[in-house]
This record gives C-alpha cells, sequence and structure tokens, in this order.
C-alpha cells in the first residue's frame, strides 16, 4: 500500500505549491509576519479584533486617588432603615385614606339608611336619633401629605451622605455618597470628580468650631458638616464618626476649608492659643 502511494506525494506537494501561490493556503511568508501579531485567548464578538492577545497588552485600569475619607460600611444601615420605615409610614397612610376611611364611611352611611328605613316603618313611632357619622377624611389627607414628604427627605439624604473621598491631582477630589434604592456607598470610580477648591465648607461657623473646640483636628468633628459642591443645589452632608477611616486629616481639611475663611479660622486659633497660655498676674506686681 505505501510503496504504491508514493508517487503520490510529489504531486500533492506541487499541488499545495501551486494553491499557495494562489492565495488559497497562507504561505511560509504569511505565516511568520502573524507571529507577532497579539491574538486573545478566546474569539472575540468583532471581526476587527485579533482571536487572542497577549497579556501585556491588557489595559490598566484607572488609578484612583489617595483614600482620605471612608464612611464605616455599617454606618450604610441608618440611611438604609430611614428609607424603610419612612416608605412604610406612607403606605400606611396611603392604605388609610385609599381603603380604610372610604370603606367605613360607606358602612355608616347604609347604617345610617338601615336606621332611616327602621324608623319610617315603626308606624308613627318617635324616631331614633343615634346616627353613625364616620370618619373626616381630612385627617387622613394631612397625615399622608406629611408622610410624603418625610419619604423625600429620607430619599434625598443618601443621595448627598458623602461616602468617600479621594485625593485627585491638581487639588480635585473625589466625593462618593450612597446610590438609591439600596443606599449603597459609591467607592472609586462610582464617584465624581470635582476640581480643586469646588467642595468647601458651606458654613464659617462649623469652620471655626473645628479650630476653636476641636484645636483643628478634622477627626474629632461629630455632627454633619455641610459641604458645598461646585454645580450641585443641595450640600453635601460629611457626618464624621469614630467608626469612620480618615488619613490625613490636615490634608482634608485644608481641601475642604475655603481661603476666606483659612485666614478667619486660623487668626480664631491662634487667639484662642493665646489665651489659654497666659499665666494669671502676680497679686504683688500689680501692687
Amino acid at each position: 500500500f505505501f510503496s504504491s502511494n508514493m508517487g503520490l506525494l510529489p504531486r500533492f506537494a506541487a499541488a499545495s505549491t501551486r494553491r499557495a501561490s494562489r492565495g488559497v493556503y497562507p504561505s511560509i511568508s504569511t505565516l511568520s509576519s502573524l507571529q507577532n501579531v497579539p491574538c486573545r485567548l478566546f474569539a472575540s464578538k468583532t471581526e476587527s479584533e485579533p482571536a487572542c492577545k497577549n497579556e501585556d497588552d491588557n489595559e490598566a485600569s484607572p488609578s484612583l486617588g489617595e483614600l482620605l475619607y471612608s464612611r464605616a460600611p455599617n454606618r450604610a444601615m441608618v440611611p438604609r432603615g430611614l428609607l424603610a420605615m419612612t416608605t412604610l409610614h406612607t403606605s400606611y397612610w396611603l392604605w388609610y385614606v385609599l381603603d380604610f376611611t372610604p370603606s367605613l364611611n360607606a358602612a355608616a352611611a347604609k347604617k345610617n339608611e338601615l336606621l332611616a328605613a327602621a324608623s319610617s316603618a315603626s308606624d308613627g313611632a318617635a324616631a331614633t336619633a343615634e346616627t353613625f357619622s364616620g370618619i373626616d377624611p381630612t385627617v387622613g389627607y394631612l397625615g399622608l401629605g406629611m408622610a410624603i414628604m418625610m419619604s423625600l427627605g429620607s430619599a434625598a439624604f443618601p443621595k448627598y451622605l458623602i461616602s468617600e473621598i479621594r485625593e485627585e491631582g491638581n487639588g480635585a477630589l473625589r466625593v462618593g455618597v450612597h446610590s438609591l434604592p439600596f443606599c449603597i456607598p459609591q467607592t472609586g470610580t462610582q464617584a465624581t470628580v470635582y476640581p480643586a477648591a469646588g467642595v468647601t465648607i458651606d458654613s464659617t461657623v462649623d469652620a471655626d468650631a473645628i479650630f476653636t473646640k476641636n484645636n483643628g483636628d478634622l477627626t474629632k468633628s461629630r455632627g454633619f458638616l455641610a459641604l458645598r459642591a461646585a454645580g450641585n443645589r443641595v450640600n453635601f452632608l460629611l457626618n464624621i464618626s469614630a467608626e469612620d477611616t480618615m488619613n490625613r486629616p490636615d490634608s482634608l481639611l485644608d481641601y475642604i476649608l475655603p481661603s476666606a475663611m483659612k485666614t478667619a479660622a486660623g487668626n480664631q486659633s491662634v487667639m484662642s492659643g493665646r489665651k489659654k497660655r497666659r499665666k494669671p498676674m502676680d497679686p504683688r506686681k500689680k501692687q
């Protein structure tokens, strides 16, 4: 069998050479030129991309700035619980206005009709004065209006409650808040980048309190600190707690403190320090 087919090998090789010259099969020069072409390991979705790709060609992920402030993850339960409670509260008043009050008033009206029919069929007997007045629907509408306002406030609260602050280049800050409906903290690339001096303390009273009450230590600040952001109509809320992570608080304070407030707060801090270091006057010198 092998001896009878040995003569076919030269003709098969010649045919393969002719097919390669006509472009049916790739030539040796074409194969050698494809050796340095990067390709993907799996088939690509578009025809323009190669089938596989080398590891060196992976696109680098965008670099994030240094973390300055991060709200503790367990503190996300506060806006979630507030949103859940106000939603249930609004649902109750909706049921009160749309179902409970109409049903009770309809039952009261039906009862009054039965009483009127019974009194008219009593052959001149004294009509009973007992009637059912039902429920005033105004109470339900007032409660529903207050519940809706509370729900709107609890829904807007997470959108302006700061979850993370990162330092970007040229004095810019990357600020993350909480997303709805589950109040998930925004981190990394989900946060919004604001230019230099784009996020600053809105109240001079809050700025002075950081220096006078906490000696310029932002980590000791408690309560909500309103931050004005460029392009936002509503201020951000920075609620610092002992559970939060804060790196380089002095740098963060320098970023969020406006230039006009820096001078006033700094002078106030110096004056308060001088008063603390002042010694009582010796009574003998006074004489």
